[in-house]
């Protein structure tokens, strides 16, 4: 069998920036999602008509506002869990 050297398999120092990186991204959209989404269900409903047509639409709106909200934590877990038997199966 082949011998590798402990340093071999540790990952590159760039490789572990780039980890610290995309946290971050993942951190920001995680925000950006939360303040949409408490806008669309909850501050919009109590502000007065702007004249924009698509805030005044979310104000008016009770049923995708919420919708598009729950979608997309429900299509991200799918997707892992689609990724997760794939890996099951070709691992298996």
């Amino acid at each position: 069998m082949y011998q590798y050297k402990r340093e071999a398999l540790q990952r590159p120092w760039a490789q572990q920036n780039e980890t610290a990186l995309w946290g971050w991204v993942v951190l920001l959209a995680t925000l950006v999602t939360y303040v949409v989404a408490m806008y669309a269900l909850v501050v919009s409903k109590f502000l007065p008509y702007s004249g924009n047509m698509i805030l005044d639409w979310i104000k008016d709106d009770y049923y995708y506002s919420s919708l598009v909200m729950v979608m997309i934590p429900v299509t991200v877990i799918f997707v892992y869990f689609n990724w997760l038997s794939l890996k099951f199966f070709r691992h298996n």
